[in-house]
């Protein structure tokens, strides 16, 4: 299995940041990159199996959300192209927030 690791340096106060991301039914802080996020189902937005579709293209599923250590994970079930659900089994996404000190 492969694996990749991006990540950004952020100036904000940790919580502030992970206050925004949070909510997985909502992509307003990444505009240019997401440009529609549809809720599915009626699962709310911090709970595990939540499901949202993204630019219409990508579905996405909410495994786990931690607020203590402020990560997330999801996985994403179908897609266009790389990431159909023919081409690609298993995938899982970690989105965490940390506090850079230095």
């Amino acid at each position: 299995m492969g694996k990749c690791y991006n990540s950004i340096a952020i100036k904000a106060q940790p919580d502030k940041v992970w206050g925004l991301i949070r909510n997985f039914h909502d992509m307003s802080w990444a505009p240019g990159v997401i440009t529609g996020v549809d809720k599915v189902g009626d699962l709310g937005a911090d709970q595990p199996g939540a499901k949202r579709v993204l630019n219409e293209l990508f579905h996405e599923t909410l495994v786990e959300l931690n607020d203590g250590e402020r990560y997330f994970v999801y996985s994403i079930d179908d897609g266009p192209g790389p990431v159909s659900k023919e081409a690609v089994s298993n995938y899982h996404g970690r989105v965490r927030v940390t506090d850079i000190t230095g």
